[in-house]
C-alpha cells in the first residue's frame, strides 16, 4: 500500500512538472549569421544591423589549381562594414536599407625583365553603392502555415566612388569603392521553426548592367542552407553552407596598364563554397551579437586571381 501511495505521488509530481514545463517557452534561435533567411520584419517594429566583414586572399589560383612563381603575383585584403536599417510594414512588407563602407587593398609584384621587382600598393577606401529592398511574406508559420515563405526586390544605386587615382591612373575597378552602375536584384527564402531548432534557405540574384569606366561587373548568385539551435535564451549555435557563383566582368578597366603591359586585374568570375559556424550571443530580446567564421573549401576563379581560406563575420543588431 505504502508503494502505491509512493508511486501516486511520483507520478502527480511529475505530471505538474511536465505540465509546468510545457507552459514554458523554449528558446528562439535568431537564424544563421553569414547568410539570410525567409522572414519579414514585424509590422511597426524597426531594426538596426551593423555587420563587419575582414578578409584576406593571398594565394592566386587559376581555376581550381594554386598558381606557383605567378608573375605578376597579387594580394587582397578588405574590411567591409555594412550599415542596414529595417523597417516593418503592414501586409506582410517590410523596407531596408543598406549602406556599405570598405577599405580595399590590392598588392601586385610584376618580375621585370631586367630583373627587378615592380611593386604596386592600390587603395580604396570610402562609402560603397547603396542598396535598396522590399520583402513581402507570403506564407506565416506564426499564421499556420507549414513555414515562413517570403520574395523581395531590390535596387543597387551608384553611390561609391569609382575615379579614384594612383600615379594618374585609375585604379582597379575591383578596389574602387563603387561600380557606377544600376544593378537589380531578386531574392527567395524559407525559414522553417521547430521549437528550438531553426532551418534557413536562401538565394538571391543580383543583375549588373555597365558601370563606369568601361567596365560591367559580372551577374551574381547566392545560396544560403543553415540550422541553427538555441542552447537558451542567450546562446544559439549554427552551421551554415554559403555559396556565390560570379560571372565575368567585361570591358576595358578589366585591364590595368603595368610597367608598359595590360594585365587584367579585375577579371571576375568565380564560385566559391563554405561551411560557417557561427554562433549568436543574445543580451536581450531584441539585442544581439553575433560571430561566424566562413571556412571556403571549393574555389574556381576565371583566370588568375587571389584567393583566401576563411574570412571573420562580425554582427551587431537591435530591434526597437
Amino acid at each position: 500500500m505504502k508503494k502505491i501511495i509512493i508511486l501516486l505521488i511520483v507520478g502527480a509530481f511529475t505530471s505538474i512538472v511536465m505540465a509546468n514545463e510545457k507552459k514554458k517557452k523554449s528558446p528562439m534561435s535568431i537564424g544563421i549569421v553569414n547568410g539570410s533567411n525567409g522572414m519579414v520584419f514585424p509590422s511597426g517594429k524597426t531594426g538596426f544591423i551593423m555587420k563587419y566583414k575582414h578578409f584576406k586572399r593571398d594565394d592566386l589560383f587559376s581555376g581550381t589549381e594554386k598558381v606557383e612563381n605567378a608573375n605578376p603575383d597579387r594580394k587582397m585584403a578588405v574590411d567591409h562594414i555594412s550599415m542596414i536599417l529595417r523597417q516593418g510594414l503592414p501586409f506582410g512588407f517590410d523596407i531596408r536599407v543598406v549602406i556599405p563602407y570598405q577599405q580595399k587593398n590590392m598588392k601586385v609584384k610584376k618580375l621585370k625583365v631586367d630583373g627587378t621587382i615592380m611593386k604596386r600598393n592600390f587603395d580604396g577606401i570610402g562609402v560603397g553603392d547603396l542598396r535598396l529592398f522590399t520583402r513581402y511574406q507570403i506564407l506565416n508559420q506564426k499564421k499556420k502555415a507549414p513555414f515562413f515563405l517570403m520574395v523581395g526586390a531590390g535596387i543597387k544605386l551608384p553611390t561609391g566612388s569609382t575615379n579614384e587615382k594612383l600615379d594618374g591612373q585609375l585604379l582597379p575597378m575591383g578596389v574602387q569603392s563603387g561600380s557606377g552602375s544600376i544593378d537589380y536584384i531578386g531574392e527567395i527564402g524559407i525559414t522553417k521553426i521547430l521549437r528550438r531548432h531553426r532551418i534557413d534557405v536562401y538565394g538571391s540574384y543580383t543583375y549588373k548592367t555597365n558601370g563606369d569606366n568601361e567596365f560591367r561587373f559580372g551577374n551574381m548568385l547566392n545560396y544560403d542552407v543553415g540550422y541553427s539551435f538555441a542552447v537558451s535564451k542567450f546562446f544559439d549555435l549554427g552551421l551554415e553552407f554559403n555559396g556565390k557563383t560570379t560571372g565575368k566582368n567585361s570591358g576595358e578597366g578589366v585591364n590595368y596598364s603595368l610597367g608598359g603591359n595590360k594585365i587584367a586585374l579585375s577579371p571576375g568570375g568565380r564560385t566559391e563554397l563554405a561551411i560557417t559556424p557561427g554562433v549568436h550571443i543574445k543580451m536581450s530580446k531584441d539585442l544581439h551579437l553575433s560571430f561566424a567564421v566562413p571556412y571556403y573549401f571549393y574555389q574556381n576563379v576565371n583566370g588568375e586571381q587571389p584567393v583566401g581560406k576563411y574570412e571573420v563575420v562580425t554582427r551587431f543588431g537591435v530591434q526597437f
